[in-house]
Parts: structure tokens; C-alpha cells; sequence
């Protein structure tokens, strides 16, 4: 290890797509996201760029869905107000949950509703669609349907102040990252695991599962996709952390998941082997 030299003199090698979602930056502008590229970077010119050729989803998909997607990643697809014409073909006029996952999902037919999922740019947007999908999901006894509550509290920095802010208060919280104050889970549906739990056996930040099981204590889960699809997993109740923007540290104990049959474009673009659906 070489401390006078970037990364330690070590070999890096990193993959991105440019024309993807561009970094968040919070209540900033158009020039503050771009600051936050990686491109403009005091360490960008230490890398060197290697372009790859073929576009292996292309070839399934045909070349005109691939010339859609580089013109829109481009600009070249926008009009003058920056919108983007779609061919009526790909317009979706119904209830998007409808057309995506049916009038009912059967628990038993679960396996072709892991490979789809509903893309959103807002989180308000996702939890109206996945509340929607969940009221679809059927379940043959009332055991297959949990409600799971929250235990919260406000952690103040100087002294015990935690009586100043009301429980009710915290239970209306709901930041990006955090699982919710009240969790409503069904047997099968999908979900997506919100922290590192075990990064060796797979259960990491962003994981989707399915849920098997309703415990108590405890939540029985198979994994959906990857090279442990239908492995099981126990995913427990911990401490769910929050204090950005708060006078406090918000302390959430719950099972960190949210339900997944949407998701907001962020979380979706590093999801390449399943088929989208996505809401404007």
C-alpha cells in the first residue's frame, strides 16, 4: 500500500452508465448534480476509459429498443421542453398494477411476479403502488397477513429530552431508507431489504426477497433471484437509524424491509435481469 499515491497505489476497476440517474443532490440545481458526478472528479484524469462494445440486452430486446434507449440517454429523443415522445405501442392507458400484475396475484403463481416490478421516480408514487399490488396479493388464510408496528423514539444529542416530541409525530416519519412505522406484509409478496445484515450470505442493502413466513419475532424470507434464488433467510427486528435533518436521532425498531412490487428509478437501474414497467 502505497499512502502518497490515490487508492493506495492499488488497481481500481469501476462500471457505470453516464446516461443513467445522475447523483441526488438534495434541493440542488441542475449544476449541482453535475458537480456530483464522478467526471468531475479531481481523480477522474487518473482513469483510464474502456468502452464496451456490444449491448448484450439488445440482442434480445432488437436494435430498435436499443436505438431508443441511447437517443434518450443521448437528448437526442427530447423535444425543446426536454419530454420525450413514447410510441403508443409502449403506453400503458389501464391501471399500471392491473396491467402489470392482474385484477388478483395467487400466492401460488408468485414466481412470474418476482420477475416484474413497476419503476416510479417518487417514493409517494411507490408506496401507492405497492399498496395497490398488496391489496391484489391473496392469501388463503388470515395467518398469511401481518400488520407489524414500529417501537420509535427520539433520541435528543444533549440530555434526556425524549418526552418533547410525541409518539404520534415520529409514527408520520418515513425517511428515504427507513422501513416504515407500520409495515403490512402478505405471504409472497416481494419485498427489499433495507440494511446490511449478512453481506456474505447475500442479505445486503437492496436484496429483494420474498416473504415466506410471518413470525412474530422473526420473518421467514427465500431469496428471489441470483445464485441463491429460493434459499431462505430469517430477517430479525433491529434498530433502524435516522438524523439527517431532525433535532434528533430517530430510533426505529422494525423489520428493515419495505414492500417491492415498485420501486423508485434509483434503486431499479442496477436491476438489469427483470422486466420493467414504468410509471410517469
Amino acid at each position: 500500500m502505497q499512502k502518497d499515491k490515490p487508492f493506495g497505489g492499488e488497481l481500481f476497476i469501476i462500471g457505470g452508465d453516464f446516461r443513467q440517474v445522475s447523483p441526488i443532490v438534495e434541493h440542488g440545481r441542475r449544476e449541482d448534480f453535475v458537480e456530483a458526478c464522478v467526471k468531475r472528479s479531481v481523480l477522474w484524469s487518473l482513469f483510464k476509459v474502456h468502452r464496451l462494445q456490444t449491448n448484450m440486452r439488445a440482442r434480445v430486446a432488437g436494435r430498435d429498443w436499443h436505438d431508443f434507449l441511447l437517443n434518450i440517454g443521448s437528448g437526442v429523443a427530447n423535444d425543446a421542453e426536454g419530454r420525450v415522445h413514447v410510441r403508443e405501442e409502449l403506453i400503458c392507458t389501464r391501471n399500471i398494477v392491473t396491467e402489470i400484475f392482474g385484477e388478483t396475484i395467487d400466492t401460488n403463481e408468485t414466481e412470474n411476479i418476482c420477475e416484474r416490478a413497476i419503476s416510479a421516480p417518487k417514493n409517494v408514487h411507490v408506496r401507492k403502488l405497492n399498496d395497490g399490488a398488496l391489496e391484489r396479493l391473496r392469501v388463503l388464510r388470515p395467518q398469511g397477513e401481518r400488520v407489524y408496528k414500529s417501537v420509535d423514539e427520539a433520541q435528543y444529542r444533549k440530555g434526556n429530552s425524549g418526552d418533547l416530541c410525541p409518539t404520534e409525530y415520529l409514527k408520520v416519519l418515513e425517511p428515504t431508507g427507513m422501513p416504515p412505522y407500520e409495515l403490512r406484509l402478505k405471504k409472497g409478496a416481494n419485498v427489499m431489504l433495507l440494511r446490511n445484515l449478512d453481506v456474505v450470505s447475500g442479505l445486503c442493502n437492496g436484496t429483494r426477497l420474498k416473504v415466506e413466513t410471518l413470525g412474530r419475532y422473526v420473518l421467514g424470507c427465500s431469496f428471489i433471484c441470483g445464485d441463491r434464488k429460493n434459499q431462505l433467510a430469517v430477517i430479525p427486528r433491529i434498530d433502524n437509524y435516522w438524523d439527517i435533518h431532525l433535532p434528533f436521532r430517530l430510533r426505529r425498531r422494525q423489520f428493515p424491509l419495505r414492500v417491492a412490487f415498485a420501486m423508485t428509478i434509483n434503486k431499479s437501474q442496477v436491476m438489469l435481469q427483470m422486466s420493467w414497467s414504468i410509471f410517469a
